[in-house]
């Protein structure tokens, strides 16, 4: 265990708490829902709100896991010993090579969402959809991938599973998900980005076809030039 793990754990948590905050834009886009979208359009906020808690709670959890071993015991009230004491075995928080990857897709994660924000400006939605004047854009990770916001939650997902899913983490070695509340928790949080890692994939196609026909040639153009979707050279 080390202290020096914690600037690893609050970035991956600001990593994703900017990945899953998209920024407010005015209410003049034009939606064009299909089944999914009439399913996800209502719970778009609570869903990112859930995702971004539990996230926080883990980080504070382990952090205070971490700073336990260095807070003498009398310094401690019997109660909050017991609450501290329940966040498992400290030994368990340690630097890891696959704690470290984790983090830094996490860090990734919100880069390149942060990007996609500024480079869409007030296209950036959470819905499929094709504003009040709209066009496209190409600049940015644009270049790169015609859907990089998508491929900023496909990694939180990742820096996910190796932070606290992979063996050797914190939440799998400290016992915590012994306890009933946790262990619900993880995995509800756990299917949830799954959930949203799986629609976004489906959309993809969908969302291709709405800018072709909406934009045409620019987008066929654009389309050339920059082949792949989510992660270049592969999809």
């Amino acid at each position: 265990m080390s202290l020096a793990k914690l600037p690893f754990i609050f970035a991956a948590a600001v990593g994703f708490h900017i990945s899953v905050t998209a920024p407010e834009v005015a209410k003049d886009r034009v939606v064009t829902p299909n089944a999914i979208e009439r399913v996800l359009i209502p719970f778009n906020a609570l869903i990112g709100q859930i995702l971004k808690g539990t996230i926080w709670l883990a980080t504070a959890a382990e952090t205070a896991a971490i700073l336990t071993r260095y807070i003498p015991p009398h310094y401690m009230s019997p109660g909050i010993a017991d609450a501290l004491g329940k966040l498992g075995n400290p030994d368990a928080s340690k630097i890891t090579a696959v704690s470290l990857f984790g983090s830094l897709m996490f860090v990734m994660s919100g880069y390149i969402r942060w990007q996609c924000y500024r480079e869409l400006g007030r296209f950036f939605t959470y819905e499929l959809s094709i504003r009040d004047g709209h066009k496209l854009v190409t600049s940015g990770p644009y270049s790169v991938v015609r859907h990089p916001s998508y491929t900023g939650v496909a990694l939180s997902l990742v820096g996910a599973s190796a932070m606290y899913g992979a063996r050797g983490s914190w939440l799998r070695e400290s016992g915590v998900l012994n306890l009933p509340f946790v262990c619900v928790v993880a995995n509800t949080w756990a299917a949830m980005m799954v959930m949203v890692v799986v629609c976004l994939t489906i959309r993809i196609p969908q969302e291709d076809k709405l800018l072709a026909q909406s934009i045409g040639k620019e987008w066929e153009e654009w389309a050339q030039r920059v082949k792949y979707r989510l992660v270049p050279g592969v999809y």
